[in-house]
């Protein structure tokens, strides 16, 4: 009887732990995204950003230059939200939710 409660302590100090553990971990996943949601939301305001240029380059006639360099710049932003995204699935799969 004895050995019984003593495995009981043992396995309510393991059920505590693990219970902290998995407390902190939601914890950090929640600021892991928070955190991405403020990237997102950057490179979105750096998309519109650079449609606006876009526009701007295509209304005042700039050189083809200016275009291609635009272009560079919204591949960066373009890759930006890809990483942001594979961020994004892999946090969903360590808390579960995908």
């Amino acid at each position: 009887m004895a050995e019984r409660d003593q495995r009981n302590q043992e396995l309510s100090a393991l059920l505590e732990r693990v219970g902290e553990q998995n407390r902190l971990l939601r914890q950090a996943l929640d600021e892991q995204d928070r955190r991405i949601r403020s990237l997102e939301g950057e490179v979105a305001e750096q998309a519109r950003v650079l449609q606006a240029i876009q526009w701007d380059l295509a209304d005042s006639g700039r050189p083809e230059d200016a275009g291609r360099t635009l272009l560079s710049l919204s591949a960066r932003v373009q890759l930006i939200d890809d990483a942001l995204t594979d961020l994004r699935l892999a946090s969903l799969e360590r808390s579960g939710t995908r």
